[in-house]
């Protein structure tokens, strides 16, 4: 009958550590931001793509998109802090004049991601939700927007597949197979 030893215990352990996992999940992938920006008579929000070119590199996760990821369809939807709101469609970051004139409490950007399938910058792939939606609070004492206050633009993923890469507790285990080998090597030798 075939004995397990402390050695094939850990062959065994490191072959299983270096199976790939086929997938695993991720809440959400960050595409972009908005951003209020008010000067003394001016003001607008800002909205960046960070995908394709613009995408953090590898190992940063910020905005790890290397798909350029059109925005689509884009709506701004601004809440005033005197309760009233207006809907700005095709918002591309333009300056309005009610920006400027009435204090915002909030505001919420609407629309679609033109690209669904994409390749993050460590390799793996994910497919994400088309719906774009960024909001942004206002961070002063009274609850209005500030210049600076924005919002992450997301997307919810659904099933990301990994890049095959080896775990950190493969060369571990290499480390404790290697330690176990010599050992035995050391217990077989005989004493003098």
């Amino acid at each position: 009958m075939p004995q397990l030893t402390p050695a094939k215990l850990a062959l065994a352990l490191a072959a299983f550590a270096l199976i790939p996992a086929p997938q695993c999940f991720a809440d959400t992938i960050n595409l972009g931001f908005m951003v209020f920006d008010q000067g003394q008579d001016t003001a607008a929000f800002d909205i960046s793509n960070n995908t394709g070119a613009l995408a953090s590199p590898f190992p940063d996760p910020s905005f790890p998109s290397v798909t350029p990821v059109p925005f689509n369809d884009v709506t701004l939807f601004v809440n005033f802090a005197d309760g009233t709101s207006e809907e700005f469609d095709s918002y591309s970051g333009q300056q309005e004049p009610d920006f400027t004139t009435k204090p915002i409490s909030s505001a919420i950007l609407t629309g679609t991601f033109g690209a669904t399938q994409l390749t993050l910058n460590d390799g793996s792939t994910v497919t994400i939700d088309p719906t774009l939606t960024a909001i942004v609070t206002g961070t002063d004492p009274m609850g209005n927007l500030e210049s600076g206050d924005f919002g992450l633009i997301s997307a919810s993923a659904t099933a990301v597949a990994a890049a095959p890469e080896p775990s950190l507790l493969a060369p571990l285990l290499g480390l404790a197979i290697l330690g176990l080998c010599v050992l035995g090597r050391l217990e077989r030798l005989p004493l003098k």
